[in-house]
């Protein structure tokens, strides 16, 4: 085919195949850069002012480099846990259930790293492309995901490969291509979390990195989707979590006077300055600031930083909680028996709790005015809270409760203090006030990052899983409700914000305290105790429950009837749980729909890491005979709790869950 037929060619299959990308090549009219021929060969890429993409010799340079990678491959795997270390009981189960497979089965060491057909090949770079054929017979892959940030350099490839054969190619051998062109990391970014989300999270296992040609974009693409990846395996919840979720959530909306704030749309930004405090390190150094300025701003203290705002004469207007656990409330207790000449009558009075529904019913009784929102994707809000827009952007921390609460009242700019998302010395983790400190039972001597990143104020700060997360939700929060927000606090960049010492914040006008506040709660509606369940229809999530378990079962039934190996299973379970999760009838399944795809997460590490084929299904249909019977045991204890709410509303006996004790060791109980 002569260059004209192969450009032509290569057209029509992206317009077939990747449209997006097609109309990137042909909005491209005045190129900056332009392929180098040698004896009717392309052999590099003008990049203007007498530099040049590669040394002069493309194909064999490629060639070379497609060769050195082969020999050590940049892959990247999970480690598999040594033992029941779950929470869940019910991941304990599949893990216990795997392991005593592989024996039963002789399955006798499982590797390091997958083996056979992985999940994710991400090739960073195009060039002129002569690696993309090589590499495409080469790897195992499974999915391969082509990035770019040059459209031109995809101009140039127009000329070299065969994007038409390439793509049939593809799909001759079971695999996928998907091309991502974007001029920035997000971006970037962004479309390889679209492929991933198409594909499915339980394939990164055993990822294969390819870097093709040097570039900072490329090498922060990498780093973050390297850093991503363990966050990708973090399961969205499981069943033993969510089932703690419901109940408290139960407890809180029947027991107590509250009200709800709304998920609602942002609303137009106010001139009420409000200080974020939290409990970072370095609050302790800026904290005398927040009591200068605390009478002429709003201040929201998030979770343990409480402590610091009393012990230095603060009384926050709001106070927020996020997370479910018993331990809240131990840590509440504490900080209101440190400070019993604040609060005689032993509750935070003046002091607005703005928590998760999902909190533990102990807690709510600590405040006299309580706000409960309902945060987003748990059964407990898809169940009880669908009258109300769900709060998202609210996790992974405390802190990114308080930026989201803030951004959703009528706020002006927003001041934070102690949210450092990190650390300078492993011993100062967090403010000398708070509980790691002052208490016992919570005291931590030290912490361990295993990230680092740019400080606010220059320097390095230490950073660990959660963290980096967090910081990573504060940026989407501050760029999708437009917050103009100023970062006090000495700890990480938070991209979006501006850096601001703590004495050069000045706050000169007054603001009417009572009237802001008034305002907010005019706008969040009441309800009395025993008010919010009256007439509620329960018996509709015993018939839900019933169709979600049937249908998931169905599959599993058919998979284990036909010996589906597992890339067969997920490519038709995953689409039936996509339909299972719009359906309208689907509310409180979501107790058991994260467990299931935990599961899915989980056992893939497993099933990845057998090479002999006979082996392998027959641990995979081991896994569906397991899976089954715990599906109908969530169901069946679902129910159950379903049930006893409802009695419990109607008049008769108080389950001995409402309490909000935990029953056995682990954060789920």
């Amino acid at each position: 085919m002569n260059a004209a037929g192969l450009f032509q060619c290569n057209l029509d299959a992206l317009a077939a195949h990747c449209p997006s990308v097609h109309a990137q090549i042909l909005g491209i009219t005045s190129p900056v850069s332009s392929a180098i021929s040698k004896d009717g060969e392309k052999v590099d890429i003008d990049l203007g002012g007498g530099n040049t993409l590669y040394a002069g010799n493309a194909p064999q340079e490629t060639a070379e480099q497609v060769k050195n990678y082969l020999l050590k491959p940049v892959q990247i795997g999970y480690a598999l846990p040594e033992d029941n270390n779950y929470d869940s009981l019910i991941s304990r189960a599949i893990h216990q259930g795997l392991v005593d497979s592989l024996v039963r089965r002789g399955v006798d060491e499982l590797p390091l790293k997958p083996v056979g057909r992985t999940g994710y090949a991400f090739i960073l770079g195009v060039g002129l492309g002569y690696h993309l054929p090589l590499l495409l017979e080469s790897l195992t892959a499974r999915h391969f995901v082509v990035c770019e940030p040059f459209a031109e350099f995809l101009l140039a490839s127009m000329d070299v490969v065969d994007w038409d054969a390439l793509i049939k190619r593809c799909a001759e051998l079971g695999k996928t291509l998907d091309i991502v062109c974007a001029s920035s990391v997000d971006e970037l970014f962004g479309g390889v979390g679209g492929t991933i989300g198409k594909y499915g999270k339980a394939k990164l296992d055993g990822s294969y990195f390819y870097e093709h040609y040097p570039l900072w974009i490329l090498q922060e693409l990498r780093r973050r989707l390297v850093n991503e990846l363990p966050r990708q395996m973090i399961s969205l919840g499981y069943f033993e979590d969510e089932r703690k979720m419901l109940r408290n959530t139960s407890v809180n909306l029947k027991a107590n006077a509250f009200r709800v704030m709304d998920g609602m749309s942002f609303r137009l930004r106010g001139d009420v300055p409000v200080l974020l405090v939290g409990a970072g390190p370095s609050i302790d150094d800026c904290i005398d600031t927040v009591r200068e300025l605390k009478d002429r701003a709003i201040v929201i203290s998030s979770g343990t930083a409480l402590q610091v705002c009393l012990k230095n004469g603060i009384i926050p207007d709001f106070h927020t909680e996020i997370e479910n656990t018993y331990n809240i409330y131990l840590k509440l207790k504490h900080i209101l028996d440190e400070n019993k000449h604040l609060f005689p009558d032993g509750k935070f009075k003046g002091i607005r709790l703005v928590g998760s529904a999902t909190l533990n019913p102990q807690v709510a009784p600590l405040f006299e005015d309580v706000y409960f929102f309902f945060r987003e994707v748990v059964c407990s809000t898809t169940s009880f809270g669908r009258d109300f827009r769900p709060m998202n952007g609210v996790a992974p921390t405390v802190a990114n409760t308080s930026v989201s609460v803030a951004a959703r009242l009528d706020f002006g700019d927003i001041y934070l203090f102690g949210f450092d998302c990190g650390w300078r010395d492993d011993t100062a983790h967090h403010t000398k006030e708070s509980i790691y400190y002052t208490a016992d039972c919570f005291k931590a001597a030290r912490m361990t990052g295993d990230l680092t990143y740019p400080g606010n104020f220059g320097g390095i700060i230490q950073s660990h899983l959660v963290f980096d997360w967090s910081r990573d939700m504060l940026v989407q929060a501050v760029a999708a409700f437009r917050l103009n927000v100023y970062n006090c606090s000495d700890g990480v960049l938070i991209d979006g914000t501006t850096p601001k010492v703590a004495e050069a914040v000045v706050l000169t006008k007054e603001i009417d305290r009572t009237a802001f506040l008034a305002g907010i709660e005019d706008g969040c509606r009441k309800f009395e105790a025993d008010e919010f369940f009256r007439d509620y229809d329960f018996d509709q999530y015993v018939t839900e429950l019933e169709w979600y378990r049937s249908t998931v079962n169905g599959v599993l039934r058919e998979a284990l009837a036909k010996n589906w190996d597992f890339d067969k299973f997920l490519e038709v379970f995953m689409p039936t749980l996509k339909e299972i999760r719009e359906d309208e009838r689907f509310h409180l399944s979501g107790i058991i729909h994260f467990s299931v795809l935990a599961a899915i997460q989980q056992s893939s590490q497993f099933f990845h890491r057998i090479g002999d084929d006979e082996k392998r299904i027959a641990v995979i249909g081991d896994f569906y005979e397991l899976f089954t019977r715990l599906v109908d045991q969530m169901a069946g204890e679902a129910g159950q709790i379903v049930m006893e709410i409802k009695e419990w509303v109607a008049g008769g006996p108080e389950p001995a869950w409402t309490l909000g004790v935990p029953t056995m060791p682990g954060h789920s109980y």
